[in-house]
């Protein structure tokens, strides 16, 4: 038998629904209210914005850490903090009042330090605000820095003399704050930090992820890995990605036409081989080959190093057209303490369509065990190898090691497709 509701039962129970609905709709209300606040990306919105989202932020963990209202950094081993920017891999330090502080992924060379220096008279200093890499970079995507200038404790960082430039290296007290062996910045290699101890001696991470100051041995100084730090402005636009490995941020379009207009280390496919840009001038784009030079079986192949020179120039060059080569002038280089490490230091100089990289060279350390065209100590017939720990070993010439070959092509030619990454080189338009 069915119950009959009173009057005021039937109100109470209708006005209870109500207030139900009124409540779900109010907190669904919110909730996506809230949830397009801290995730809705509008358009033209600036990277450091798309970063520093309160959704990002953790207070324990791997992940983006919050100091004050201008000042962010990432800590930990797994973090959203991939960049991929001028074609490479990058990890975004952190953001504050400067901009966006970027490190590369890996290594870009290796060098010494210098000899009982501070960062300004280093090598590496040279190498990055004066020689080469300074060259590679968009001028307008970067801001100028301070960078500690002075030795400090590393037990209790402090640094008072500091000097202005574009590019740096990750501190030591940046690489403990993002969990030192157990961070991101840990990718089990050598490579320099920007800080000296009180005898001068620079500190490096070394490949199980501890930092040391044993710049040399004996009078041989120590070559290892530098990964170049820049400080992006704050103003760029974020054009997608989620900051991963797989999707990392993405800030250029790379919509060039000419291979020559396009940034050092993007990837292009041409005459059957994956290649990386290497340098640009007025007349040619450098390419160096992604990977070992391999046989007919695709196995790679070894030689001694005063072979290496004939084989690319009257074997090797007979799978490649002609057409758009162009030679150029191939360095021999030496490079140890009687010169002071000046890695421009030339044997002698020739001119060919085909060489291997020098001391020096970006992405160099991209693949190990592969022979550099500069000597160690010519007399001693010792050329230098790269190791898988991005440092310099000095091989015997008659020893056999791996090549990557570099050519250089024409400028001016056309892009058909791609978009110069790793995974989707360029292919150029008669390939």
């Amino acid at each position: 038998m069915k119950k009959k509701f009173k009057t005021w039962e039937k109100i109470f129970i209708i006005t209870s629904i109500l207030i139900i609905i009124a409540i779900i709709g109010i907190y669904a209300y919110r909730t996506i209210y809230y949830y397009k606040k801290t995730n809705h990306i509008s358009v033209n919105a600036k990277l450091a914005d798309v970063i520093t989202n309160e959704m990002n932020v953790v207070y324990t963990g791997n992940g983006l850490y919050k100091e004050d209202d201008n000042t962010f950094y990432f800590s930990g081993k797994e973090t959203n903090n991939y960049l991929l920017y001028l074609s490479k891999l990058w990890r975004i330090v952190g953001i504050d009042a400067t901009g966006i502080k970027i490190i590369t992924e890996k290594p870009n060379t290796t060098l010494v330090w210098g000899i009982n220096s501070n960062y300004e008279n280093s090598i590496i200093y040279k190498w990055l605000n004066q020689d080469n890499y300074i060259n590679t970079l968009n001028q307008n995507d970067i801001v100028d820095a301070n960078w500690c200038n002075e030795s400090i404790d590393i037990n209790n960082y402090h640094c008072n003399n500091e000097i202005n430039a574009k590019v740096g290296l990750i501190t030591t007290d940046e690489y403990l704050k993002a969990g030192g062996i157990n961070s991101y910045l840990n990718n089990e290699t050598y490579f320099w930090t920007l800080n000296t101890s009180e005898e001068l001696k620079a500190y490096y991470v070394h490949s199980e992820g501890g930092i040391n100051n044993e710049v040399s041995s004996n009078n041989t100084y120590h070559s290892y890995g530098i990964r170049p730090v820049i400080y992006l402005n704050k103003d760029i636009i974020y054009l997608g990605g989620k900051g991963t490995e797989t999707e990392p941020y993405i800030i250029e379009n790379n919509q060039e036409i000419a291979i020559n207009d396009h940034p050092i280390g993007s990837y292009v496919s041409y005459q059957g081989y994956t290649w990386q840009i290497l340098s640009v001038n007025e007349d040619y784009t450098k390419l160096v080959l992604d990977g070992y030079l391999s046989d007919e079986n695709n196995e790679p192949i070894k030689l001694p190093y005063n072979k290496v020179n004939s084989y690319l120039n009257n074997t090797f060059i007979n799978n490649l057209k002609k057409d758009n080569l162009v030679k150029f002038d191939s360095q021999v280089t030496e490079y140890n303490n009687a010169n002071e490490y000046n890695y421009n230091t030339k044997k002698n100089n020739n001119s060919y369509y085909v060489t291997i990289p020098i001391v020096s060279d970006l992405f160099i350390n991209e693949y190990a065990f592969t022979w550099l065209n500069t000597y160690a100590n010519s007399n001693q017939k010792l050329v230098y190898t790269t190791t898988d720990e991005s440092s310099l070993y000095a091989d015997l010439e008659s020893s056999e090691n791996y090549i990557r070959p570099i050519i250089a092509i024409k400028n001016g030619l056309i892009i058909a497709s791609g978009n110069g990454t790793k995974n989707n080189p360029f292919i150029l338009g008669d390939e």
